[in-house]
């Protein structure tokens, strides 16, 4: 696959129909959506960024959502905290 000769709408299909089985499998009931959510976005980036996309119950590929989040949360604590202390 070259860049920028890639085929976008793939990826995103593939993170459409896995979310549509996993809000499909609640039964209509109450649930959190964020994890799912959060996994199929992640893994369209990966697969337009990498070219691979990921089982969503691959270990290495939650380490990864984990260690994402992590940082996330790091960098928001940090760039308040410097934020702040220059106002």
């Amino acid at each position: 696959m070259e860049l920028g000769k890639q085929n976008i709408g793939h990826p995103i299909e593939d993170g459409d129909q896995m979310l549509v089985e996993i809000f499909g499998q609640t039964k209509k009931q109450l649930f959190d959506p964020s994890f799912p959510v959060i996994n199929a976005v992640s893994n369209v980036i990966c697969a337009l960024s990498f070219g691979h996309q990921f089982d969503f119950e691959d270990e290495n590929f939650q380490k990864l959502i984990q260690g994402l989040g992590f940082l996330v949360k790091f960098s928001s604590g940090f760039f308040h905290v410097v934020n702040h202390n220059l106002d």
